[in-house]
């Protein structure tokens, strides 16, 4: 999945998009105009505290996307935005709740291989 880059981007899926949201993300999704691989961007305001918290919390969320282990729909952009759960949910609820956002938005094509029991 490739980063979604420029204010422009951001600015028309913010604008455009539909939202999914929980207590740890809110997940703006916007369909490419020109179809192709999806991008992603993940943010976290100064609302939620220092650098060194917000860039926890950005880290916190990649790895969460990363191990999601689904295959992406195709030409969408998406912003993930940290919200103050994301720092204070135990790593396995957060996996849960970006799972839920994701499912939810209609962003995984198809949902990984992985079972947990």
């Amino acid at each position: 999945m490739a980063k979604l880059r420029g204010p422009g981007a951001f600015q028309r899926v913010f604008d455009q998009g539909q939202t999914v949201g929980n207590r740890a993300v809110a997940l703006f999704v916007c369909p490419q105009e020109a179809p192709g691989e999806s991008r992603l961007a993940i943010v976290a305001g100064k609302r939620l505290g220092k650098a060194t918290v917000r860039n926890r919390a950005r880290r916190r969320l990649r790895e969460a996307i990363r191990a999601q282990g689904a295959t992406w729909a195709v030409g969408q952009d998406m912003v993930v935005v940290a919200r103050r759960a994301t720092l204070t949910e135990p790593y396995r609820v957060l996996l849960e709740l970006v799972a839920d956002a994701c499912r939810r938005s209609g962003v995984i094509a198809v949902q990984g291989g992985r079972d947990e029991a």
